[in-house]
């Protein structure tokens, strides 16, 4: 083997591994909380335009537009949602991953007599690639959700 190709392979192995390690030390992650309140009906996409933090995300205009989020980096991530619910019966929301549900939860009721205000707080790890997208669906009929109290944040793990 000649000279020039064993340092072109050495240089193409160190520039592999230099990538491993950047990506796996890397910060990523984001906090965004909804506006506004209001009726919403089966299958609303909640919005979550105002981003309270984000490290080593680069566009997050998907996420400020229709709630969606869109992978940029590949890795296992830390997913928490906690949504604010006013209705007369439970509510349940969905984490839906490449728009299959990947994980429901349930807001319960404490007075079934009246209308109440309750949150309830999903969790998950997932594993995404890049362009994998999460987004948060209301699943039961008309509650008033206050989007505004309500968040959204993933983190990377790994």
């Amino acid at each position: 083997m000649k000279d020039q190709e064993m340092e072109k392979r050495y240089n193409l192995t160190s520039s592999r591994l230099q990538k491993r390690i950047t990506d796996s030390t890397e910060m990523v992650g984001f906090t965004a909380f909804g506006e506004g309140y209001g009726n919403r009906s089966f299958g609303y996409q909640l919005k979550f335009p105002v981003i309270k933090s984000s490290v080593g995300i680069s566009n997050l205009s998907s996420m400020k537009n229709t709630g969606t989020f869109i992978c940029e980096k590949k890795g296992l991530y830390l997913v928490i949602v906690t949504v604010m619910v006013c209705s007369k019966d439970n509510s349940r929301f969905y984490i839906y991953k490449n728009n299959q549900q990947y994980m429901d939860y349930f807001i319960g009721r404490s007075d079934f007599v009246k209308e109440d205000c309750n949150s309830g707080t999903g969790t998950a790890v997932v594993e995404l690639r890049v362009n994998d997208t999460l987004n948060v669906r209301n699943v039961d009929g008309d509650v008033t959700l206050y989007e505004n109290w309500s968040s959204f944040s993933a983190v990377k793990l790994k």
